[in-house]
């Protein structure tokens, strides 16, 4: 905190709050801040949600594993973050869960 106060204390210091010896800055902030603790939590859930849309099961064993019957063969989705790695035998199919997936998420690098 030191350091911001450092970048400009007039700015900031406004927002320094000092309780039992310990200062504290709250900030609110006009974007999402990556790297923190709780947000791997509400993308994991709305990510979930978004496959049990798309009728996918999550895996009991592997919470970033879902699994899906299509035409008689299982379709799986693998992710780490916000990296995905989609099996299935027929490529078309995969090509159709790639262009459901950019209408909720946008355009993504494949």
């Amino acid at each position: 905190m030191q350091a911001i106060l450092n970048a400009n204390k007039a700015k900031y210091e406004k927002f320094v709050h000092t309780v039992k010896g310990v200062q504290t800055l709250y900030l609110q902030l006009l974007k999402a801040m990556y790297g923190t603790l709780a947000a791997p939590l509400p993308w994991y859930q709305m990510f979930v949600d978004v496959i049990k849309e798309f009728r996918f099961s999550v895996n009991p064993y592997d919470e970033c594993v879902a699994n899906k019957m299509v035409n008689g063969a299982q379709f799986t989705i693998c992710w780490y973050v916000d990296d995905l790695k989609l099996s299935r035998i027929e490529e078309s199919v995969v090509n159709d869960m790639i262009k459901k997936s950019e209408i909720k998420f946008g355009k993504m690098t494949v």
